[in-house]
């Protein structure tokens, strides 16, 4: 930027003299000693100087004044938060219906009736994780299992009693070849058989342990949205200005959150907390239900569907939240 004699002066408080005007009128009163190029690079070094003498004065004046334009508070805002203001939507969860208990907006009752759906959502969620902990983690393969079915194979599979004198087969036999015979006893040893047999399958691409890695990384991308929900919230949480008291604004049909009081605050941390570790646990015993529980390719396939129903519980419990 090269600034000329013509320019109009930036003014100093207090002073209407201007800078350039003396480094030019001093270059010109040199002039006649030196050559044409000397004078014109004085000339472009002493507009240069007075650039910079020009920029460190506004930068000077806007700390004395505290002028700021609106692309100086734009850009203060984007190097302070390292992003533009997004907008939040809260979701259809009883998990941030929770967040208005005990606002004013709502009515002692309504805040009541909220808690209770947060606590219920609570005790589902606590149930579920008991009884998959102690009766769906482990294997149905288990040592004992195995003892169970040696004593058959002795007792029953190849006695006398049960040895079939049309076929000529024992009941291990017909029991095994569930293709040809259907046994008339031993149901539940060939039940078992059966869904071995359909777990291992005959292709090696298209099986039970091909379907539970499916249903694996299925369950975790859910688990995974539904920790990106609360990491949403969190940072919404980090955004919002803290004072004494939350301040609920209504923005057309919609309502917004201004400011955030400390004690909400804490309380939302305690709801984040409490999601994201029942979400954890949900995802740990969730894996050893979906390998451990059951062979059967059937069984499988509801025990995925019936995960992602638990985990969704809380959006069923926003039905009955108030004032939605």
């Amino acid at each position: 930027v090269m600034l000329g004699k013509t320019d109009p002066p930036l003014p100093r408080p207090g002073d209407d003299s201007s800078g350039v005007d003396i480094l030019a009128s001093e270059m010109e009163n040199d002039a006649p000693g030196r050559s044409t190029h000397d004078i014109e690079a004085g000339r472009g070094m002493t507009h240069l100087s007075s650039v910079q003498s020009m920029v460190t004065r506004l930068a000077s004046w806007s700390k004395v004044f505290n002028w700021k334009s609106e692309e100086a508070v734009l850009l203060e805002n984007c190097c302070s938060n390292k992003e533009l203001a997004q907008e939040l939507r809260l979701q259809k969860s009883v998990w941030d219906a929770a967040i208005f208990i005990g606002c004013p907006q709502l009515t002692i009752a309504d805040s009541i009736f909220l808690a209770m759906c947060f606590s219920a959502n609570i005790v589902v969620l606590v149930i579920f994780l008991g009884i998959t902990y102690y009766v769906f983690t482990s294997s149905r393969l288990t040592p004992e299992l195995e003892g169970r079915l040696e004593d058959w194979r002795i007792n029953f599979g190849h006695s006398v009693k049960f040895y079939d004198q049309i076929t000529l087969t024992s009941l291990t036999q017909r029991v095994c070849a569930l293709d040809t015979y259907e046994p008339e006893m031993s149901s539940r040893v060939a039940e078992l058989l059966r869904d071995i047999r359909s777990f291992i399958g005959t292709n090696q691409f298209f099986n039970g342990p091909a379907l539970i890695r499916v249903a694996l990384l299925v369950w975790g991308l859910t688990v995974v949205a539904d920790l990106t929900q609360a990491w949403d919230l969190s940072r919404a949480l980090r955004a919002l200005p803290r004072k004494t008291d939350t301040r609920i604004c209504k923005d057309g049909s919609n309502l917004r959150f201004d400011s955030i009081g400390r004690g909400r605050a804490a309380w939302v941390v305690c709801i984040l907390l409490t999601r994201v570790s029942s979400s954890m646990f949900l995802w740990g015993l969730g894996n050893q239900f979906l390998c451990f529980h059951s062979i059967s390719t059937a069984d499988i396939l509801l025990n995925a569907v019936a995960l992602e129903i638990v985990l969704n519980i809380d959006e069923a419990m926003f039905a009955l939240c108030p004032w939605r």
